[in-house]
């Protein structure tokens, strides 16, 4: 169970930090210069709220613009990709621009981490510049130059390896949430399922799925690769996805048609298994996954929440770490709040922070996570081992995380 931190604990851990580190004389920075301090951070449910489309939404956001606006930096340290967390930098990136007025926002001030710590992103201006105040124009998100990406899946033998992973996990998530003393009732709550309506769309889902077909076999067993990874963008796809999974084209399997496994799977908002390209949608997403040439930086196994999932993913890291010799290159998981991501060992959060911290990037600052057992347990691990230069701090939600940067932009920084 996590333990998030209190705020008399945040405030004696915070002060000690700033009396080793900081000091008044140091808060302003120059123009020209890199950003002195840094605020390293997850990004859904520490600096924005899941079910919240747009950042200025987010408590956290008029503190982020303030400490943005004072030249500092931001690294957003995120499991997602693609759509969500560039459609959040492009509108912190619009706000501090249109706000710019006796500014020192500059386009190195921001850097994404996207995939768990796969890839790391940086802006530039039309003039291929990072290190500087924006001065107007079409901006695009490029690799950081020299971080070595670790991609989950590049070729079509790694496509299929990640999604038969991927399914293993959901298959003994669904039957282990029948085992008592677990009941699906307890196992699928409304708030892991986004509400008591969803909820019950799930439960029927999984009760149905575990019904014995003619052979006496649960009809999980009879579900395929392309039940569970259908996509709603389905019109968009090629004739890719068809030859990838025209091994599986059989249409009875055990006596189970597959319009009926389909029909079940159709009722969820969006497939079970589901994988995030890497980078900008607009700029390096291909429209079918499937295509030779899209690489995949992760892969999310919807409907499976807490707490079930993070005992499943446990128990398929410790069977993983007793066969696989490529520890680097081995596939495993780590549990999220709805949801298990399944990423390259070599994929950690806090790799991204280490590069940076080697090249004198990121010296000193603060980190939070809202999940420090999970998918934050790298992040929590490194504030550990740099507790003066760069502590974490485990939040429970973006209103948590925004009394924080408010005690530390507003009160101790004086950043008012």
């Amino acid at each position: 169970m996590a333990r998030y931190i209190k705020d008399a604990q945040f405030y004696n851990k915070l002060a000690s930090h700033l009396s080793k580190n900081m000091s008044t004389s140091t808060i302003n920075v120059p123009r020209s210069g890199n950003p002195q301090f840094w605020i390293v951070a997850d990004m859904d449910e520490t600096l924005i709220s899941k079910r919240t489309r747009n950042i200025p939404e987010s408590p956290c956001f008029p503190w982020l613009t303030k400490w943005l606006q004072e030249g500092h930096g931001l690294l957003v340290n995120t499991s997602d990709d693609g759509r969500r967390p560039f459609r959040i930098w492009k509108q912190l990136h619009d706000h501090l621009v249109q706000s710019s007025q006796n500014s020192l926002y500059r386009l190195d001030q921001i850097l994404f981490s996207t995939g768990e710590g796969a890839a790391l992103w940086r802006m530039e201006d039309q003039q291929q510049r990072h290190h500087c105040v924006y001065e107007g124009g079409e901006i695009r998100f490029v690799a950081y130059p020299g971080y070595e990406r670790s991609m989950v899946a590049k070729c079509w033998q790694e496509k299929r390896e990640v999604l038969e992973f991927g399914k293993q996990m959901w298959v003994d998530f669904v039957k282990s949430s029948i085992v008592p003393p677990n009941s699906l009732n307890n196992v699928i709550t409304p708030e892991s399922s986004y509400g008591e309506e969803y909820r019950q769309i799930v439960i029927d889902l999984y009760t149905q799925l575990m019904a014995p077909t003619e052979d006496n076999s649960p009809l999980i067993d009879s579900v395929t690769l392309d039940d569970l990874s259908l996509d709603r963008r389905e019109s968009s796809f090629t004739n890719h996805k068809a030859q990838f999974f025209d091994k599986e084209n059989q249409m009875i399997v055990n006596g189970v048609t597959k319009e009926k496994i389909r029909k079940l799977v159709s009722q969820l908002h969006g497939p079970i298994l589901w994988m995030n390209q890497s980078g900008d949608v607009d700029q390096h997403w291909r429209d079918d996954p499937f295509e030779p040439e899209a690489e995949w930086t992760n892969m999310f196994v919807m409907n499976c929440p807490r707490q079930l999932n993070t005992m499943v993913v446990e128990r398929s890291n410790a069977k993983l770490k007793n066969t696989n010799s490529d520890r680097g290159n081995c596939l495993i998981a780590s549990d999220a709040p709805r949801s298990i991501c399944i990423r390259r060992a070599l994929s950690t959060k806090d790799r991204p922070v280490r590069f940076l911290m080697k090249h004198q990037l990121i010296n000193r600052g603060f980190m939070f996570g809202d999940n420090p057992d999970g998918n934050d347990k790298q992040l929590k691990e490194l504030g550990d081992e740099y507790q003066e230069e760069l502590p974490f701090y485990a939040v429970q939600n973006a209103e948590h995380t925004s009394t924080f940067l408010k005690t530390i932009i507003e009160e101790i920084l004086g950043c008012r």
